[in-house]
């Protein structure tokens, strides 16, 4: 059965209504939650204090795969709780005790000796080996912790041997953290606790959307499935047939929304940079353009191995200074303008010279794969005016 891009486009319009009429303002999910941002939320929910005590750390710790490492009568106290101690996702840091929780909520691959090396940074700190304590959390239990993380040396440390789990163990957002958020958000009887309770229910919710288990999931996935049944998607053979369809019309769209992007590049911010260049007697040396990138390079007088560089970043930030043309054949920077440089806020390397990302004057440039930079930031000509201070921006620091 051929599926044709009407009925494709039928029902993407239809599915989008019903993903639109979820009225669901949790306002985690317009923010970038990685790991590390996971980590600083339990850090500021753990670190809550009231009447003089950390009530949340303190259920926290009760958590029965948590509490069943702990000795009989472990006395919590008022910790120091801090995110990226060495490395370390989460670390607590009690009256002679120190807890390591390395967050794997994303199935983040273990590094190499990861866990010892944590160990061995509070055991160097001071911290007694057998009052050292290691959670390894991950989205659901199906993630476990590697032999070359937990090493026979971190096993040691912590105690943990055939017979015993010693003071390590596994845990998860769905089994242990989502439970102890709804807990927490019982705990919150007073006024004060209002801002920490709205905490509470935002986090808790967000954690439960990763799972499908809120009640806006189940009312999305009930119509969704209506929905597909309408169109007669109901076995391995229709799905595949629509995933096709529709991965070769949203193929099509990528290309041409990348050609439409192209155009208005050449158009609004090309031109003005040609003649920006013949201006001052320089060369726009190569230019490309798509939705989620743009690389513009333009000659600076003196320089032959380096030139001008604008590009976009791995995560789609744009950076700009002093790039390299070839690495193994890479031109340096007098010590007095490597100077100015870092106190103008750039960073080197071996193909930059000097880079930095855009300041906040400049956000709205920051990430060209948005509508608003391209119908509105290209379009008024205001990225072009963009390039060329950041071109002289460089220029003033190099001296020339």
């Amino acid at each position: 059965m051929n599926v044709d891009n009407n009925k494709i486009l039928e029902l993407a319009i239809q599915a989008q209504d019903l993903y639109d009429g979820l009225n669901n303002p949790n306002l985690l999910d317009v923010v970038h939650m990685n790991e590390n941002a996971h980590s600083r939320i339990l850090r500021l929910i753990m670190q809550y204090v009231k009447a003089h005590r950390c009530p949340f750390y303190e259920s926290f710790l009760g958590i029965n795969k948590v509490a069943s490492i702990l000795p009989e009568g472990f006395s919590a106290g008022r910790p120091s709780f801090v995110n990226e101690q060495d490395r370390i996702d989460l670390l607590i840091e009690g009256k002679g005790y120190a807890i390591i929780i390395e967050n794997k909520v994303y199935d983040a691959v273990d590094q190499g000796r990861q866990l010892e090396r944590y160990l061995d940074s509070c055991i160097g700190r001071g911290f007694q080996a057998n009052r050292l304590y290691a959670l390894y959390l991950t989205l659901d239990g199906s993630k476990e912790v590697s032999t070359y993380s937990l090493t026979e040396k971190a096993k040691n440390v912590l105690g943990v041997s055939n017979e015993s789990a010693g003071r390590f163990v596994e845990i998860n957002f769905h089994d242990d953290i989502l439970p102890w958020l709804r807990e927490a958000i019982t705990l919150c009887k007073d006024e004060d606790d209002a801002c920490i309770k709205a905490a509470l229910i935002q986090y808790s919710d967000y954690v439960s959307e990763m799972f499908g288990e809120t009640a806006n999931s189940i009312k999305y996935n009930n119509a969704m499935t209506e929905l597909l049944e309408k169109y007669d998607i109901r076995t391995i053979a229709s799905f595949t047939e629509h995933i096709d369809a529709a991965n070769r019309l949203s193929a099509e769209l990528v290309q041409r929304r990348d050609q439409e992007c192209q155009f208005k590049a050449m158009r609004c911010v090309s031109s003005p940079l040609k003649k920006y260049c013949e201006k001052r007697g320089v060369a726009l040396l190569h230019e490309d353009y798509s939705f989620s990138h743009v690389n513009i390079r333009m000659s600076i007088p003196g320089k032959k191995k380096s030139s001008f560089c604008l590009d976009t970043e791995n995560d789609g930030r744009i950076i700009y200074g002093l790039s390299n043309f070839n690495v193994t054949d890479k031109e340096t920077i007098a010590e007095e303008a490597s100077l100015r440089f870092k106190n103008a806020g750039y960073t080197n390397s071996d193909w930059w010279p000097a880079w930095r990302h855009l300041d906040s004057s400049s956000r709205r440039f920051e990430r060209p794969a948005s509508v608003d930079f391209w119908e509105i930031s290209v379009m008024d000509k205001s990225f072009a005016s963009f390039v060329v201070d950041a071109y002289e921006e460089v220029e003033k620091i190099l001296g020339l």
